[in-house]
């Protein structure tokens, strides 16, 4: 089994802090029952729902607040199933604003499809149904909204003979062992570690740190991630990384990138995607291959192996993504048949 590292935890446990510390006494003590139920970044879930909904109240029904910390029970028991409908066709489309790092102001647009709704539903009736039983709410508001959300559908995964195909027909390059021995570490990468194809092709020889076995990974958020090299990974990374530093004509511009391309440039995510559609092809894999594949099995793997749904997340670097959770719903669909 995997367990949550320390500083992860605490990470989680700062985030929903912080949320909370802008609460009124009512949502902290909810929230606080929370605490023994559910994990901690379902916590960290919940309380980003409660702020959205906290704020749609003070700007759309009670606009004298200045702060949802202001907002009393009282005012939770004048909300109507017509509050709530409202502010489910506000998920629809909304606009936040920010202040940035430099300081400057900017706004972004959100939505929500019914996926997105329906999450937000659940942590609602929950919130309701608490303050129901703790706080005389007389009726919970949210009882009688049901959110139609359609099912996922199971996309299909690789297996090992079919990865073992798939790096066996990519590593066939006839006039130049080099480029074979990139697709291999490509496919593998991506099948043992999870990442995304935008996250491989900004790999730089410097992130590969092969004494700790880790790559550094520049996440889509623009943070940096550690993610262990696997060990079965570990020679061909060597092996790779030597060859890849006898080559001398890199172009000036992409001197440090760890996968280059025949021209001697950086690869991008089109080559990578034609040379996993080409292999997959001459193996005969009997569904279309892209990259996402090779996410989605990782993703699977790993629930199938530690049946833990926030290791699994967080393996993933994408706590609360879409993405993240149609891979472990998933992943859970296949285990529960089993």
């Amino acid at each position: 089994m995997i367990d949550m590292d320390e500083a992860t935890k605490h990470q989680l446990y700062f985030k929903i802090d912080n949320r909370k510390r802008n609460f009124p006494p009512f949502a902290i003590e909810f929230m606080d029952s929370l605490d023994e139920e559910l994990s901690l970044s379902t916590q960290l879930e919940y309380a980003k729902d409660l702020t959205l909904f906290f704020e749609y109240l003070i700007r759309k029904k009670w606009t004298d607040r200045l702060a949802i910390f202001q907002l009393a029970i009282e005012d939770m028991k004048e909300i109507t199933e017509d509050d709530i409908r409202d502010f489910m066709e506000y998920l629809n489309e909304y606009e936040k604003e920010f202040l940035t790092v430099g300081g400057n102001r900017t706004v972004q647009t959100f939505s929500n499809k019914e996926r997105g709704k329906e999450r937000k539903r659940v942590c609602l009736d929950k919130f309701f149904q608490y303050l129901l039983e703790h706080h005389g709410l007389r009726k919970n508001p949210i009882e009688h909204i049901h959110i139609e959300v359609e099912k996922y559908k199971l996309k299909p995964f690789l297996t090992e003979s079919q990865l073992d195909q798939l790096c066996s027909y990519a590593s066939f390059t006839p006039y130049n062992r080099f480029w074979g021995e990139r697709n291999r570490l490509i496919l593998r990468l991506l099948a043992y570690t999870g990442i995304r194809i935008s996250e491989l092709v900004n790999l730089n020889l410097s992130n590969v740190l092969l004494d700790e076995k880790m790559l550094v990974i520049t996440r889509k958020n623009g943070e940096e991630d550690y993610v262990p090299i696997p060990s079965s990974i570990q020679p061909t990374m060597e092996r790779y990384i030597k060859q890849r530093l006898e080559i001398k004509k890199v172009k000036k511009e992409h001197k440090d990138a760890l996968f280059l391309s025949q021209r001697y440039r950086r690869m991008d995510p089109k080559s990578i995607r034609k040379m996993i559609k080409k292999a997959a092809t001459e193996a005969g894999i009997p569904f279309p291959v892209t990259p996402h594949t090779f996410r989605l099995t990782y993703g699977i793997k790993t629930y199938m192996e530690t049946r833990d749904l926030e290791v699994t997340s967080l393996l993933l670097g994408n706590q609360s993504k879409d993405t993240a959770r149609n891979i472990l719903t998933q992943a859970i669909q296949r285990t529960s048949s089993e």
